[in-house]
This record gives C-alpha cells, sequence and structure tokens, in this order.
C-alpha cells in the first residue's frame, strides 16, 4: 500500500532530495516553480538557490538559443521523455558547468502545471569525450592525459589524480625502469609536483594487469602520505595502462578518495574506463612513430634510407662535412651461395659495426642494395680517414651467419667540404668509391679532391681480410 498526506510528501521528499540530480519543474516562460535534489559538492549550487528564478539566467548565452528550442521542442509531447539536452551553465561562482537534462511534459497536470527536468552534471563525461576527441585528432598523449585527468575529479571519483609513464627502455635499476615520470596531474593534485612519482613498488611490476586499491595510503611513501592528507585524501586506486600486446605497463593512472575504505565498484570501473582512453592513446602514439620511423628509416638495418639522407643534405646550412660513401667487396656470392636471407643478415650487422664507429651526432644510412653513406658533421678529411680505417677494420671482421664465417670488404669514397657543397659531396665521394673498387683486394678507400670530381692518388694499403 502506498502512503499518502504527510507520510507521502515526507517520503516524496526525502527521495527526491536524496537524488545525485535535480528535478526543476518549469513554466511556460521558463521559472522554476519547484526544484529538489542535489547535484555533486563541486557544482557549488543547490536546488534552493533555483527556484523562483528564471533558468535562462544560469545558462550560458551561447547555449541559451538552442536551450529554449528544445524546451519548446518537448512541450510539442507529452507521452514520453525527451532528451538528453546538453548544456552549459553557470554555478554559484560563475564558473561554466556542463549537463544534460531529460524533459517530461506535464502542464496538462494540475498538480504541476509544466515541464518537468532532471538535470545532472556531466563534467567528467565532457572530459573524456574531449579527450576522445583529441585523440582522434592526433594530440599527444600529456594533452589526453590532461583531459582525462579532469574527469578524475568529478563524481565517482571525486578526489585529484595522476599519471605516471614508465621509462622501460632506459638503463634499469635492479630490474626495475630507468625512472617513473609524472606525466599529468589534475587540477586538484597540482600542489603534489614531482611528489607524486613517490608511489609503492606496485608501480615496477612489470605484470601488473588489475587495478591496486589502497585503503588507507599505506603503499606510498611517508612525504606522498602526508601531502595527500593535507589535501584531505585518506585512500587510491592504481590502474596500469598497458597496450594490447604490451609486456609490461606503459604507464599508471592513479586516482585518490577523501574516505579511507575500499575502493566502490563504480570507482573501480570508472577508472579502468579511463584507462582504456590512455590505452588506446598510447597505442596510437606507438603505431604513429612506427609510421613515421618507416618512412624514414630502412626496414632491414633500421639505418637512415636515403630519402633521408638526402634531406639531411638538402637541410645543411653551415659548418664543413665529412661525407663517407660505402659499397661492400664480396656481398654477392653471399647472396648467390647461402640465400637473401643470409644476405640480409649480414647486411644487418654491417649496419651495426659501421653505427658503432661514428659519433651520437653523426647519419649512417643504407642507401640501397649494398651501399651504405655516413655523413660527419665538423669532420676534416684526417678524420674521415681514421673513420674510414676503423668501418674497413670492422667489415674484415668474420660475420656468422648460417653456421658459417663469411668475410667481406668495403670500399670507400671520401669527400669533404662546407654545407653548402653537400649534393657534389655526395657525387664526389661516390667517384671516390669507384676508384677505390677498381684496385686489386678487398677493403680501402680513396679521397676525392676538393673542387672537382677528380680523384686524388691517395689510397689506403690493401689486404684480405683474415
Amino acid at each position: 500500500m502506498e502512503p499518502d498526506g504527510e507520510s507521502g510528501r515526507e517520503l516524496r521528499e526525502a527521495v527526491v532530495d536524496a537524488l545525485p540530480s535535480i528535478v526543476l519543474v518549469l513554466d511556460g516562460k521558463g521559472t522554476i516553480t519547484f526544484a529538489a535534489g542535489t547535484l555533486p559538492s563541486h557544482v557549488q549550487i543547490s536546488a534552493a538557490e533555483l527556484q523562483g528564478r528564471s533558468a535562462w539566467e544560469f545558462l550560458h548565452p551561447d547555449d541559451l538559443e538552442d536551450a529554449v528550442g528544445s524546451l519548446a521542442y518537448a512541450q510539442t509531447t507529452d507521452e514520453e521523455p525527451v532528451g538528453p539536452f546538453l548544456f552549459r551553465y553557470f554555478d554559484r561562482n560563475g564558473d561554466v558547468r556542463i549537463a544534460d537534462a531529460v524533459a517530461l511534459n506535464r502542464s496538462e497536470a494540475p498538480a504541476v502545471g509544466g515541464m518537468v527536468m532532471l538535470l545532472r552534471d556531466v563534467v567528467g563525461q565532457q572530459a573524456v569525450e574531449r579527450a576522445l576527441e583529441c585523440l582522434a585528432e592526433g594530440g599527444e598523449l600529456a594533452v589526453i592525459a590532461e583531459h582525462i585527468l579532469r574527469a578524475v575529479e568529478e563524481t565517482p571519483i571525486t578526489g585529484p589524480g595522476w599519471v605516471l609513464r614508465l621509462d622501460w627502455l632506459g638503463d634499469p635499476v635492479e630490474g626495475r625502469p630507468a625512472q617513473v615520470e609524472v606525466l599529468g596531474l589534475s587540477p586538484g593534485a597540482v600542489t603534489l609536483g614531482t611528489l607524486a612519482a613517490h608511489v609503492g613498488d606496485w608501480v615496477f611490476d612489470e605484470g601488473a594487469e588489475e587495478q591496486l586499491v589502497d585503503p588507507d595510503l599505506s603503499t606510498v611513501s611517508v612525504e606522498l602520505r602526508d601531502a595527500l592528507h593535507g589535501l584531505g585524501m585518506h585512500s587510491l586506486v592504481a590502474m596500469p595502462v598497458r597496450t594490447p600486446d604490451a609486456t609490461r605497463p606503459d604507464l599508471w593512472l592513479v586516482a585518490c578518495n577523501r574516505r579511507q575504505a575500499p575502493a566502490t565498484v563504480n570507482e573501480r570501473r570508472t577508472i579502468r574506463r579511463y584507462a582504456s582512453v590512455l590505452s588506446v592513446a598510447v597505442e596510437r602514439l606507438r603505431l604513429q612513430a612506427e609510421l613515421r620511423h618507416a618512412a624514414t628509416h630502412d626496414g632491414l638495418t633500421g639505418l637512415a634510407n636515403r630519402a633521408t639522407f638526402m634531406a639531411r643534405l638538402a637541410a645543411a646550412r653551415d659548418g664543413t662535412y665529412a661525407l663517407l660513401y660505402l659499397d661492400l667487396d664480396g656481398f654477392k656470392p653471399i647472396n648467390d651461395r647461402l640465400g637473401h636471407g643470409a644476405g640480409d643478415a649480414v647486411l644487418a650487422e654491417i649496419g651495426r659495426r659501421v653505427t658503432k664507429r661514428v659519433g651520437a651526432d653523426d647519419l649512417v644510412a643504407r642507401l640501397g642494395g649494398d651501399e651504405f653513406a655516413v655523413l660527419v658533421r665538423e669532420g676534416t678529411p684526417e678524420q674521415a680517414e681514421v673513420l674510414a680505417k676503423a668501418i674497413v677494420e670492422a667489415v674484415a671482421r668474420p660475420i656468422a651467419v648460417h653456421d658459417e664465417q663469411v668475410l667481406l670488404g668495403v670500399s670507400i669514397g671520401i669527400a669533404t667540404g662546407a654545407a653548402l657543397e653537400l649534393a657534389s659531396l655526395l657525387e664526389r665521394a661516390d667517384g671516390a668509391m669507384y676508384e677505390a673498387k677498381m684496385d686489386e683486394g678487398v677493403g680501402g678507400w680513396r679521397v676525392a679532391e676538393h673542387g672537382d670530381r677528380r680523384v686524388a692518388d691517395r689510397r689506403a694499403p690493401r689486404s684480405n681480410p683474415v
């Protein structure tokens, strides 16, 4: 039996006032004739402040026309709820908030006499949607994380959070990632700064897949715990963010709460959903990096490709350079006798050996086939010859392939000059390499004369590798 009279009114008031949203009744002019319920505390506006005022004064001016039109449309139907309608509004402090509303026309009902509106704040939802838009637009990971972290501070989390990025590629320390970096902080966590990285050993767990729930902040450092207590926080949920094929987490998404208790199912579900957006962002950025690398690098050796090498030559504007043009001696028989798989393995090994001989600022490229090039900034002829000798010696060492030890040599042409001469340097170095290859033996170099394409009569002693 349904309660009626005074008890019924008390029950309805208690239920409606406890709703995590606001119920309004608007008359035909948009005046709020009834208001009940609550919005999250961060909205800073109550139902009592709304009653008797025009709904339009709370709306963002840019959304007013749409809101009036939506109300007029809702008044044309009385069979079922209409919506949701999305709009921006101002809270007590004049800050812009975002809400959606569902309308039900009850203008003909004597006890109501207006449009019933159910409003709920959706700032967190909007932040996630903005993160997805940023993802679709190719935005940076830090920017996507910023939007997600704005959502973290909204219901049901309603606490500060941050994103940690793990550097697994650097030199590990005791099996741990080389660095734990704070990628982003939510607005309420900004004061934590780098202290947010002072979490427990769980951040180093390569096999982590499930959420960590810390109901009393016992897994973080004393300094971070004290700082969180200063913010009124007493528990946290941390979610490892990993892409589908990843062997370890790329990120950790951390969210704090004022309650000292295990996280609710809704909180855990929400942070998992936020982490999935970050996972997609990490995967997209990884694929983009792979595509960029594939466009600029040789797929076999990982070195810069011809297009990248030529672009570097064209972009040089100042300084002097040494250019070494390399062509392997004795490579074709390896392909013919052992197959192209063996030849590919040999080329990859040659690329590694040459790269180890050059400086960090020098560029090594595979120009095609068994031809390579090295561009040395501020390289003198003497330095270039020292480098050529080191490369010849490195290439001459036996290479293990298909249970055999194969021997190669390399002919190198060298040209040096100013940045604006780089196009001609390539041609002159190619000519010098050709002259070097014409000599008997395996492995050596020639230096092109400065100023024209003739080859200087300077040649390295040559000998067969052992």
